[in-house]
């Protein structure tokens, strides 16, 4: 008997091939874009979990302390680490770099510590330092070479040892967090017994991690009992690092269960009308029930296996892509029982729904004696159905507009983020000595090298400044008496060591800064004004900077200026200034690269060289916090010149004659500072080694930011591609199931569409009125799916403002709260315009959606539609 019931649902199915294949594929797609999103949404997960392990240790709590403690002993302590801190290092002054000490094995482990070269210390004359700490003590990162080291121990002593540099450890200390505690980590790291002949230890720093989840309770414990404690809030217990996966599974569960019964609440007539007349024909409720069972098992398996497959398949591919793109490790993490409970919910939504169907098809009477008052009831209910449906397919649409406004607005932090770090950056090189300048061929040897995609190189040099009249100017001669603005001489001395000049020579001090070609555009694009290349290139003309609000203007001394008494096309003078020269008759001695030379310096800084340019533009924008670029914004009126004005102002009548900056007049020309700038591919052999070892044969001082860098926009990175992927695979299932929804809707219409051009409507008029009710709905759409991620956003910092008040003592309202996030929202970066283009695009694929499967039924035969 079951059998010939399973063969009566075939053929119904059969019989009503189109919805049954539109029926098909809803189900199908749902299942497999739940799989692909869900499995994706884990991978990402995990990979961020581990490389926010990687970054910033997995530990939980930890407790800085001048003795040693015994908080090991706490029950709710899974495992912990220990570092003693015996010193601090220092630079060739009084500045402490980092700490000296001992890593005990717990702790490699537990932070995840490694070398990026070489190995940890097991001898006593063995050192292992971060890569930037050896770059400010002036060293490469060869192995085996013999560092010698200022050290200032507990006693306040200054020491001196000599290391062998046996590793290059992964900077950990610039990342992990110290919360307010000011502590020095262990940045160079050495054994026991090595540490102890430096003095007693200065600090005992244990980091301790929590079972499961305890890591919060565990962090308030240790507060109330220690003085010094700190929470790893960079690798745990942020709110943030989890709320995109829950409203990711929020969306899928709510598409899958909505689409699913939309999709049958669309055919609601038809099953209802199936039911009632195998009702009439004898056919049991059990009887009934059965085949509901086998039509709705016929089309579910399928779909179920069919998403399973695809969505793995599709998961595969994707995962493979991921994991070769990505610059880091990839992890594959796929929630197996997550998608099991999503298809059981899937099957229970779709069963509850045909079942629903079955119970209200079975309310009415069966017989032909229906009463009229049945009918007017049904024609009522009828309407509310249609009401419900229309409420449903809303839901979808305003969904897939939340998900859009999701991607555009959660993505907003992280492109800021990578951004910011991008343009920031990774080493700096300057000059070692007066004499020892960054050339054109050192620049165009490290650009070689893997992942430098940028250098910004520069000559800095200081003199005064001359135009027409700038004595009658007030602004320019408040500077002169130099109360403000640019003071170079303040620091300038002799060869005695003794200052020059205490108030400086008379006139208007500015920096004059002699930029490579490569890096014109960088200042170019702050002026209106259009610049001749040819005559910036051979030093004919310059820019000026003056920093000011263009409706205001600058404001010193307590008034305003906004007259500044030189405008585009007015011609300047830059002057540079010598402190002494080499002579056979000279009262001194200097050491040059030739050797000891007799020098005789001069009494007061003294005016050697002059350039003249035209002003071919005035830069008003504070460059401080521009791009690649760091000019202070006090700095009024200096020059933005190439090379060639720059290297007019290096030479001289003769030879021999000192610099103001220390340089000899006439020498090669050559770049003070330079900033480089890494991509992704960066990495520490291939390019951290690669520019260290440069850097140390051409004589230049080399700083290193590249790991911090790196870390920063890895983090961001792995942010972006979680929002994007997720929101886009969300997009598009809901796209698909509304394309599929609305076609079998439309087939439903189709008598409709027909009956109404019969008695009179024409095929415009009837596109005319689905124009305006697709419209209508993605207007709709529109506004519900910002009251969704509106929904969404309070819901998120709710949970942030909780977690404020119990960990930080949070004491502003929530509603302060939720403004501060908003003005987040604009700092980096939210654009009324880009916004309003999202709004659009997702309003115009819910208009589409409705639109063109119902127009595409108006263009069949009305005949065929009424047969």
């Amino acid at each position: 008997m079951h059998n010939y019931l399973c063969d009566i649902a075939l053929k119904g199915l059969k019989g009503k091939k189109r919805s049954s294949t539109y029926l098909f594929l809803v189900c199908f797609l749902s299942v497999a874009f739940a799989v692909v999103n869900v499995s994706i949404t884990g991978s990402l997960n995990k990979t961020r979990e581990e490389l926010r392990y990687d970054t910033y240790g997995e530990w939980d709590a930890a407790v800085y302390s001048p003795e040693p403690l015994s908080v090991s002993k706490d029950e709710h302590i899974q495992g912990w680490g220990t570092a003693q801190v015996y010193g601090k290092l220092l630079d060739g002054g009084e500045t402490v770099l980092t700490g000296i000490g001992t890593l005990d094995e717990s702790l490699l482990a537990i932070g995840r510590l490694a070398v990026q070269s070489g190995k940890f210390p097991t001898e006593d004359n063995e050192i292992a330092i971060e890569a930037d700490i050896l770059s400010d003590l002036g060293y490469d990162y060869e192995l085996g070479q013999t560092l010698t080291l200022r050290i200032l121990n507990r006693e306040e002593e200054v020491v001196d040892r000599k290391y062998t540099l046996c590793g290059v450890l992964r900077e950990y200390t610039d990342l992990w967090s110290t919360g307010t505690e000011k502590v020095t980590l262990a940045g160079a790291c050495v054994t026991a017994d090595a540490a102890k002949e430096i003095g007693e230890v200065c600090s005992y720093q244990y980091f301790l991690s929590a079972e499961g989840e305890e890591g919060y309770p565990l962090y308030k414990e240790l507060k109330g009992s220690y003085a010094h404690v700190v929470e790893n809030t960079a690798a745990n217990g942020q709110i943030a690092e989890e709320e995109y996966h829950y409203f990711n599974l929020v969306l899928i569960l709510f598409t899958t269960l909505v689409a699913v019964i939309v999709i049958y609440s669309i055919q609601i007539k038809e099953q209802t009308r199936s039911i009632r007349l195998f009702r009439i024909i004898g056919v049991t409720k059990k009887q009934l029930s059965q085949i509901i069972f086998y039509e709705t098992m016929l089309i579910l398996l399928p779909a179920a296996a069919g998403g399973v497959a695809v969505g793995s398949l599709a998961t595969w591919g994707l995962l493979r892509v991921l994991m070769e793109e990505s610059t880091g490790d990839f992890y594959i993490a796929i929630p197996a029982v997550l998608i099991a409970g999503i298809l059981m919910l899937w099957f229970g939504a779709v069963f509850g729904t045909r079942f629903l169907i079955f119970h209200y098809a079975l309310r009415g009477r069966l017989s032909a004696h229906q009463h009229f008052d049945a009918i007017g009831n049904f024609f009522r209910a009828d309407r509310r159905q249609r009401k419900q449906k229309r409420l449903g397919l809303l839901l979808l649409s305003s969904a897939s507009v939340s998900a859009v406004l999701f991607c555009y607005g959660e993505s907003l932090a992280p492109i800021y983020i990578d951004d910011t770090w991008s343009q920031t950056n990774s080493y700096t090189i300057a000059q070692e000595s007066p004499n020892h300048f960054i050339t054109d061929k050192y620049i165009d040897n490290i650009k070689r090298l893997p992942g430098i995609e940028k250098v910004v190189a520069w000559r800095i040099l200081s003199g005064t400044l001359e135009f027409p009249d700038m004595e009658k100017n007030p602004f320019s001669a408040l500077l002169t008496e130099h109360l403000y603005g640019a003071r170079p001489w303040s620091d300038t001395e002799d060869i005695y060591g003794e200052s020059i000049s205490e108030g400086g020579p008379e006139g208007l001090w500015c920096y004059i800064y002699g930029v490579a070609e490569d890096n014109w555009d960088q200042f170019f694009q702050y002026v209106d004004e259009e610049i001749d290349r040819e005559k910036f290139r051979n030093g004919e003309s310059v820019l000026l900077y003056i920093p000011y609000n263009e409706e205001t203007g600058v404001e010193l001394g307590g008034k305003l200026y906004q007259e500044f008494g030189v405008e585009p096309g007015d011609v300047i003078t830059a002057v540079n200034y010598g402190r002494g020269e080499l002579s056979e008759d000279g009262s001194g001695q200097i050491w040059t690269e030739d050797g000891v030379k007799t020098y005789e310096p001069y009494e007061e800084l003294t005016a050697v060289s002059r350039a003249e340019a035209e002003v071919a533009g005035i830069i008003t924008a504070d460059l401080w916090r521009a791009s690649y670029l760091t000019i202070s914004s006090t700095n009024y009126y200096s020059v933005i010149a190439s090379d060639a004005f720059a290297k007019r102002l290096t030479e001289t009548d003769r030879d021999g004659i000192e610099l103001g900056d220390g340089s000899w007049s006439n020498q090669e020309y050559g770049y003070t500072l330079a900033s480089v700038y890494t991509g992704m591919d960066a990495e520490y052999l291939s390019t951290d080694y690669l520019m260290a070892k440069s850097a140390a044969d051409n004589h230049l001082n080399f700083d290193n930011y590249r790991e911090r860098n790196t870390a920063y926009r890895q983090e961001a990175i792995q942010s972006l591609l979680h929002i994007w992927i997720c929101g886009i695979c969300i997009f598009l299932i809901l796209m698909l199931i509304q394309l599929n929804i609305e076609t079998l809707r439309g087939l439903t219409q189709k008598r409709s569409f027909a009956l109404l051009q019969v008695i009179g409507m024409s095929r415009r008029q009837l596109r005319v009125q689905l124009a305006a009710k697709g419209l209508l709905m993605s207007v709709y759409s529109c506004l519900l799916g910002h009251l969704g991620y509106a929904l969404y956003f309070v819901i998120k910092h709710i949970g942030t403002y909780r977690r404020l008040v119990e960990e930080f003592e949070y004491t502003d309202s929530f509603i302060h709260l939720l403004k501060l996030q908003f003005n987040d929202y604009l700092t980096v970066g939210w654009s009324l315009p880009i916004h309003l283009v999202f709004c659009a695009f997702g309003m115009a694929c819910v208009f589409l959606l409705f639109f063109c499967p119902q127009n595409r039924v108006l263009k069949e035969n009305i005949r065929e539609s009424l047969s």
